[in-house]
């Protein structure tokens, strides 16, 4: 089933998603659009790229567009470089590569990094993932600093 809206600036009906999955619509853009009849807002939306800013909502060429989360280094408790994969929390998923962030979920204004296992972005499983566990592995610093923004509003409306 597809989820339509009436895009504000130009009166024009366009498709947002499938379900709960907003595929061409970024959260912060919802304000851009007014839901048609019997269509509504899911809670999973696509990344915020910005080199995608230029692009109305409803027009992207694709669903989801993720990216791999990589490998990184930090400073550890010694003081010493150390090197890391991304892991995430759950034991449970140890075993799998690589990791993909596809894209945000957003529960009673709490936004979460959906990621998902597999050998490209949309085999394997997806769950929600911590933005401490997230962040540190994405190289995109324009992508990064949106994506921070989301945590701090997530922590912020956590502490309400």
């Amino acid at each position: 089933m597809g989820e339509y809206a009436i895009r504000k600036s130009d009166g024009e009906s366009i498709k947002i998603g499938t379900c709960e999955d907003m595929y061409y619509l970024r959260y912060e853009d919802r304000s851009k659009v007014t839901p048609e009849e019997g269509s509504g807002f899911g809670y999973r939306w696509r990344l915020p790229f910005p080199d995608e800013d230029c692009i109305r909502p409803g027009e992207y060429d694709s669903g989801f567009r993720g990216i791999e989360l990589t490998t990184g280094s930090c400073v550890g408790d010694n003081g010493e470089d150390e090197q890391f994969e991304f892991r995430p929390i759950d034991s449970d998923y140890d075993n799998l590569a690589p990791y993909h962030l596809v894209c945000i979920r957003e529960d009673d204004g709490v936004m979460h990094p959906v990621v998902n296992t597999g050998k490209d972005q949309w085999g394997g499983e997806r769950y929600r993932e911590s933005w401490l566990n997230v962040l540190p592995h994405i190289n995109d610093e324009g992508l990064k600093e949106r994506l921070q923004a989301y945590a701090n509003q997530s922590l912020l409306q956590k502490v309400k």
